[in-house]
């Protein structure tokens, strides 16, 4: 990079150290912003896939600096556990053209970390098990809600019964997130460098997202290991099978909605309103099944025909 290009790099690590300061700040009074915190690392991954990972870290700084002296050094901590190093690690990878499944996989699982990792620094700075006091408060938000369950007809031992199965697929939620948050910011963040025109690349859009050919077979192996830990005691089987089976569910829902966004392209629909129509896919619950089988689907049949022979 030449002198003006540094400079260019420098003035635009500052500016975004800014905005995303101000985005920080705002959230304290304007709460309905907390919906898009998740999107926190998409301006420092456009950052360092245009120039390098040195200027994404020193505008993660910057703005980690800033965050913490004016608004809370805690939150601040979060936003570099929870943000920093996906941003960075998926921003360099991004910039060297890796494969976009390879990519999503590794800042899953380096979200997957992180978030592990910080419950279980919280967990001995704090003095306490972090799953046992998640279920405290929720037993205790139980307790005082009592007599409206009551009156709606909702039994405690019903709501009892699903906090129970809520700690049980605790890890698997986990996961679904560091995907969730991992898909999100890459297809934002390669959408934002295609209007952009970074250095002329055309990088891969959602609806040619696309799982491993040998999926299906690697999702198969593991859930038939995992069945078979029945025959070895003191194996929870049960609780592993039902993390094991939602994290494939939500794999392949999210290929699901790529095929959806595939043919909803072909049909020449505006962008926003296919956003608008896999939002509304995506939030009706019901149909979390029958996406996942197409996502299933395609994986088996490659119906979009989008596989490199």
């Amino acid at each position: 990079m030449n002198m003006l290009s540094n400079r260019r790099a420098l003035m635009e690590s500052i500016i975004i150290a800014v905005m995303v300061s101000l985005y920080a700040i705002s959230l304290y009074y304007i709460p309905l912003l907390y919906l898009v915190l998740f999107l926190i690392p998409v301006p420092f991954m456009v950052l360092t896939t245009k120039y390098n990972i040195k200027y994404g870290v020193l505008s993660f700084f910057i703005a980690s600096l800033i965050i913490g002296f004016l608004i809370d050094i805690v939150f601040a901590v979060l936003l570099i556990f929870l943000f920093g190093p996906i941003a960075l690690v998926m921003g360099s990878m991004i910039k060297k053209r890796i494969d976009d499944f390879i990519i999503i996989g590794i800042g899953t699982a380096i979200s997957i970390f992180t978030v592990f990792l910080l419950i279980q620094l919280v967990s001995i700075v704090g003095e306490f098990n972090f799953i046992n006091e998640i279920s405290t408060l929720l037993q205790d938000a139980l307790q005082h809600q009592k007599n409206p369950l009551m009156e709606m007809n909702i039994q405690a031992d019903d709501v009892k019964y699903y906090i129970d199965y809520f700690l049980i697929l605790f890890p698997s939620i986990v996961i679904i997130h560091s995907i969730f948050l991992t898909f999100i910011n890459y297809y934002v963040t390669t959408a934002i460098l295609n209007k952009l025109k970074f250095e002329d690349v055309i990088f891969s859009e959602f609806s040619y997202f696309k799982l491993p050919e040998n999926i299906v077979l690697g999702a198969f192996i593991i859930m038939l290991l995992s069945y078979f830990t029945r025959y070895f005691d003191g194996l929870p089987t049960d609780s592993l099978m039902s993390n094991v089976l939602l994290i494939f569910t939500f794999v392949f829902f999210f290929q699901g909605l790529s095929v959806a966004s595939f043919f909803l392209k072909n049909k020449k629909l505006p962008l926003v309103l296919r956003i608008i129509i896999l939002a509304i896919v995506a939030a009706i619950s019901p149909l979390l099944i029958f996406v996942a089988m197409v996502g299933l689907f395609d994986s088996l049949t490659d119906m979009r025909k989008i596989r490199v022979k």
